[in-house]
């Protein structure tokens, strides 16, 4: 039985049919939950996407007369629509997506709103859906940015998002879109690659909600059918695992073939003790090639009731051991648990630990916004400005292969962001070093380089950080960024290395009063 006290920290498409026997919900309705979704932004001359999600037809059948996409060119208050029809207009599948593309002006760049409209009939009742049908719900249009440029980058990078859970992830509360919606939203986007990290005890024969004993099989087979030229889908799992206070936090596990069983915190069963600890985890995957193992939400700490009926707890500085390759500390927002979480990175890497920074989005589906459960039973929240891809990771990386990605992030060729670029190299008199790599030499010359776009706004300020291992970490130069050249930005800085230490970079952007941030990977320093 699941706990509806547990339900603290819930994110995704939200399941509104679930209920306790003989317990009333304010969000039960005898219709299907019915969803559009649409991405936040869209790449310059690529066609408008967008995706209808009906959730259990199976129970509720559904009848669709038409569909209605009317979008509005902000700039002119210009209005455009285009009716959909359907050849199979009779749903009565447990979970049913379809794509539609809207095509746009060539060459247009600004804002539009985005508004859909499903006609039909459930139960031989009509039935009239804007935008979807959630019980409470502000049923908002989806605002989305035009782009006239790709994602800010230097050649050689590619932007992915790291945590993202597909409609593999179902269970009692929350469910994600299918893989094939996944991969065309990411490439609409301007994402190349997404890690996808359904949780484990959604991906086990004993979820009554799942797909049945081969999960986590199906899962990494529908990955690879999924991926493209335009976006790699690498399978992953966020394990939930016991840490060394004996709390349950996930641990995320990308590229493995083996399925890794975790329950702790699933609610089913209440106060069970997780199968793996994640000494045991990060143990076994020191030995594995082609995988590696991260931190989710490290910053996150958890509330009282999910403390108390999930035994959840938070990342320690001890749980970061071999075999641990990177920390997602910014998770959609830059908030407590991100300053919590990369304090505690910084502190890792001035005790000598080489630990990638990764930041995404923990979406389940929310490629427009979150929609999710905010009280079990009684409301719906929902989030603007978070969601799939709005928080993103750089890969320096040759090609897009599931191994190629992985081996950017266990060598911390990373850069994490919501607007602007950062990235820089270390030249000594014995060769250059990049994000990841260790210059060797007294005399070292910092090359930095940082972009933005109209987007993100003008570049308004670089700071570069020393840590000196065991020690402490200062910054030891900051510019801001001149209006002669607001959206580029070069520096060379000179330092004598006195002891082994680390250099990192932070950039920020902002346009209007939106402010955009980004940081890299480290580059580590020896004298000899």
């Amino acid at each position: 039985m699941y706990d509806p006290l547990s339900l603290t920290f819930i994110l995704g498409y939200a399941e509104t049919h679930y209920r306790f026997p003989f317990c009333p919900s304010l969000l039960f309705r005898r219709v299907p939950e019915i969803y559009f979704d649409a991405p936040h932004r869209l790449n310059p001359s690529s066609p408008l996407p967008f995706v209808l999600v009906v959730k259990d037809a199976d129970r509720f059948p559904l009848m669709i007369s038409r569909i209605t996409a009317a979008v509005a060119f902000m700039d002119t208050r210009r209005i455009f629509t285009r009716e959909f029809t359907f050849s199979d207009p009779e749903i009565r599948v447990p979970l049913f997506t379809r794509l539609f593309h809207l095509p746009l002006p060539e060459n247009y760049q600004g804002e539009i709103q985005l508004n859909i409209k499903l006609e039909g009939t459930c139960r031989k009742r009509p039935l009239l859906v804007l935008n979807d049908n959630l019980p409470f719900g502000a049923h908002f249009s989806f605002p989305v940015h035009v782009a006239d440029k790709p994602l800010p980058a230097l050649p050689g990078y590619y932007y992915g998002e790291p945590h993202c859970h597909s409609s593999y992830t179902c269970d009692e509360v929350e469910f994600g879109a299918p893989l094939e919606v996944i991969g065309e939203m990411a490439a609409a986007i301007g994402l190349s690659w997404v890690f996808v990290t359904d949780h484990s005890y959604d991906l086990d024969a004993k979820n009554p909600f799942g797909s049945g004993q081969n999960s986590f099989h199906d899962m990494r087979e529908a990955a690879t059918r999924h991926s493209r030229a335009a976006c790699c889908l690498v399978p992953g799992e966020e394990i939930s695992v016991q840490n060394k206070m004996n709390k349950t936090v996930h641990l995320v596990q990308i590229n493995s073939p083996e399925f890794i069983e975790g329950y702790g915190d699933s609610g089913r069963e209440r106060l069970r003790a997780c199968t793996h600890t994640l000494a045991q985890v990060a143990e076994k995957n020191t030995e594995k090639e082609g995988t590696f193992l991260f931190a989710a939400h490290p910053g996150d700490i958890p509330g009282f009731l999910q403390n108390l009926l999930l035994n959840r707890g938070h990342w320690t500085h001890t749980d970061f051991q071999a075999g641990i390759s990177a920390s997602q500390f910014w998770n959609g927002k830059r908030d407590r648990s991100f300053y919590r979480g990369r304090a505690q990175w910084i502190q890792l890497l001035l005790s000598g630990k080489k630990i990638a920074p990764l930041g995404g989005n923990d979406a389940h589906g929310d490629f427009s916004r979150v929609r999710k459960i905010a009280l079990p039973f009684f409301s719906i929240q929902e989030e603007k400005n978070v969601g799939f891809g709005r928080v993103r990771t750089a890969l320096q990386t040759e090609t897009l292969s599931p191994e190629k990605i992985v081996e950017a992030v266990r060598a911390c060729r990373t850069v994490v962001t919501n607007g602007p670029f950062i990235t820089f190299s270390i030249h000594t008199p014995r060769g250059v070093a990049g994000l990841g790599e260790t210059a060797v030499g007294t005399t070292l010359t910092l090359h930095l380089e940082a972009l933005s776009t109209e987007e993100f706004g003008p570049l308004k300020q670089v700071t570069l950080y020393q840590g000196t291992l065991h020690e402490k970490e200062n910054k030891i130069a900051e510019w801001a960024v001149l209006p002669s050249s607001p959206f580029r930005f070069t520096a060379v800085h000179p330092v004598i290395l006195l002891f082994p230490a680390y250099f990192r970079v932070e950039v920020s952007s902002k346009r209007s009063n939106d402010v955009f941030f980004g940081l890299s990977s480290p580059i580590w320093a020896e004298t000899a």
